[in-house]
């Protein structure tokens, strides 16, 4: 079973080298995708193993489109599964063979992508026995079904850093296919600053903080996906994202501001 992975980067630092030599002793091939402005070869040079292709696009094409091309290389390469990783997250145990394993004992046909539990400061997560079917997975961490894969399709290029694990998988259960969690695969996860509401000087509960932009891809994504599939936990997750913008961020206006306009973006988009 050939297993190759692609880990996404932009403007990486020297300590995301780490996370690379991780997942380059567990994958047969790692592809490193770089959609920096400017070629970081020099900061990931030590970690250019004779099994890791490092490819810099020139410019940010976005998350989608990069990771299209990633698997275009390992589809080139013979993948029958692709392992996909953010270039800050972490395998906090070898998640690589624990998949491998489930693979050898299951059936297969009707699995989309294997996901791990993802442990971050706002959702501790430990590792633990057996499986479970799930709804969603994100991106990061996820092994992917090149049978599938061949089914379902590419990650939808509209979708330039939001959304497009969501539609993927939304597209997968639509065509019957199963996303499945390995709970003793656990990934150290890192989805965005996370800040705190604070009573008497005390934290009562942890929230995902978005800057202004990243709260419109996330409003025009969410929109774009209902428009599809009228998801209900996609639009309770859209009216969330709004809310919590508007009761617990600083400089509200503009974050009204982006709401705005990624509703009439997306409007624009379906009028084309």
């Amino acid at each position: 079973m050939k297993i190759i992975g692609i880990i996404s980067l932009y403007n990486p630092v020297s300590e995301y080298c780490r996370n690379i030599q991780k997942v380059s002793t567990m994958v047969d091939l790692l592809i490193l995708i770089d959609d920096s402005e400017k070629c970081h070869r020099e900061i990931i040079e030590k970690v250019l193993y004779d099994n890791v292709k490092y490819i810099w696009n020139g410019k940010n094409y976005g998350l989608s489109k990069s990771i299209n091309r990633g698997i275009t290389i390992a589809l080139e390469n013979g993948a029958e599964w692709i392992f996909v990783m953010d270039q800050d997250s972490y395998p906090e145990n070898d998640i690589i063979a624990i998949y491998s394993e489930y693979i050898k004992n299951n059936l297969n046909k009707d699995i989309a992508l294997i996901a791990p539990q993802y442990n971050y400061d706002r959702r501790k997560r430990k590792a633990k026995e057996g499986t479970k079917n799930i709804k969603f997975a994100n991106l990061s961490g996820s092994l992917i079904n090149v049978e599938a894969l061949n089914e379902i399709g590419l990650y939808n290029e509209r979708f330039v850093i939001d959304g497009l694990d969501v539609e993927w998988c939304l597209r997968a259960r639509k065509k019957e296919y199963r996303l499945v969690e390995c709970c003793k695969a656990v990934l150290h996860h890192c989805p965005g600053e996370t800040r705190y509401l604070s009573i008497c000087g005390k934290h009562v509960w942890g929230y995902g903080f978005s800057t202004p932009d990243r709260h419109y891809y996330q409003i025009k994504a969410a929109l774009e996906i209902n428009s599809t599939y009228k998801d209900f936990r996609n639009i309770i997750m859209l009216v969330a994202k709004i809310m919590k913008a508007l009761l617990l961020y600083e400089n509200r206006p503009l974050y009204i501001d982006m709401t705005k306009k990624a509703f009439c973006d997306y409007k624009k988009h379906q009028d084309i």
